[in-house]
């Protein structure tokens, strides 16, 4: 049992899809709202992107509440499309450029129904695009210094892409050293539902080995949790999980994004996603391990150790960051 498990956390680090057999927590209501994009819920894609002295790309609103203010490259998904397409089209069409899409470096979710997924990349081609070419997408595309931009020299639309822009900089000045996390692409995987599959881990001091708390119900696997479209937030639902499963539950923490599972084919079918997030729970030296309340669940201990290195570098910071707000 601990070898399945474990073969589906592997594939999740190496953005494999992992199919989902069984939904773990769910309630009637969570399964009769189908997410449809740009109906029942809103995925916001965005871009940062550097030219070869380190400037970084922004494009000027053309939209009236924001006119002639900046800003990333960034809008709705549409219908009928993958987050990486999505992100390449909102920069051709807005700054003029071609780009390849390298890495996820942040996910927000602000509700079930509102998600931003921000990635970084490579400019590939294109032209910039002028004022003579401004249409209702935007009015042009320049670089800019950052320090221009941190010091509000720049007359930004939202000062919310500031943080992202630290997160960028440090990723892309990273890249030549030591990784500041794993390069993350969604996975093309097709889901009629938001879900969410919350890898538990406990770490006790002192203790080498890793927990993962694991549902039995059916083939032994990670938690799958359906998330109501109504959720105000998606940590809701990992603490239903937690506090329905484990009686004395310590301090948790979110640590970040594993994989995101996403299709966006066929049309209103496929627009639901499975977020895979790393929750590490903290117990103390020569204390037991949380009590599992439900008995389709149960903490497993690792044995790969390979894996239990790898995990342990997720948990002490080496991932793409995930804000359940």
């Amino acid at each position: 049992m601990t070898e399945a498990l474990e073969a589906d956390l592997r594939k999740i680090l190496a953005s494999q899809p992992v199919p989902i057999d069984v939904i773990d927590c769910q309630r009637n209501e969570e399964m009769s709202i189908i997410p449809v994009t740009k109906e029942s819920i809103c995925y916001i894609v965005a871009v940062i992107l550097f030219n070869d002295a380190g400037q970084v790309l922004l494009v000027q609103e053309a939209k009236r509440q924001c006119y002639g203010m900046w800003y990333l490259p960034a809008g709705r998904l549409e219908r009928n499309e993958n987050f990486v397409d999505g992100a390449k089209r909102e920069v051709k069409e807005e700054a003029g450029l071609e780009c390849e899409v390298t890495s996820l470096i942040s996910v927000l979710c602000i509700k079930a129904t509102w998600m931003r997924f921000t990635f970084t990349g490579e400019i590939t081609g294109g032209n910039l695009k002028t004022t003579a070419q401004a249409d209702k997408e935007s009015l042009q595309a320049q670089f800019y210094d950052l320090q221009d931009i941190y010091s509000r020299n720049v007359k930004l639309r939202a000062t919310d892409i500031i943080p992202l822009l630290h997160q960028a900089e440090k990723y892309r000045g990273a890249a030549s050293s030591v990784p500041l996390h794993p390069s993350l692409l969604p996975t093309i995987a097709p889901h009629s539902h938001v879900l969410q599959r919350p890898v538990i881990v406990a770490e006790r001091a002192g203790d080498k080995r890793l927990y993962i708390l694991a549902s039995f119900t059916g083939a032994v696997h990670i938690p799958v949790i359906a998330v109501s479209l109504e959720e105000v937030s998606l940590l809701v639902s990992i603490f239903h999980i937690l506090k329905k499963d484990l009686s004395n539950t310590p301090s948790w923490t979110v640590c970040g994004l594993l994989s995101v599972e996403h299709c966006g084919i066929v049309d209103s079918k496929h627009d639901g996603l499975c977020l895979t997030s790393l929750i590490s729970y903290s117990v103390p030296a020569d204390t037991e391990l949380p009590k599992v309340n439900d008995s389709n669940f149960q903490w497993i201990s690792l044995t790969d150790q390979d894996l239990v290195t790898e995990m342990h570098k997720r948990l002490s910071g080496y991932i793409v960051p995930l804000s359940l707000s």
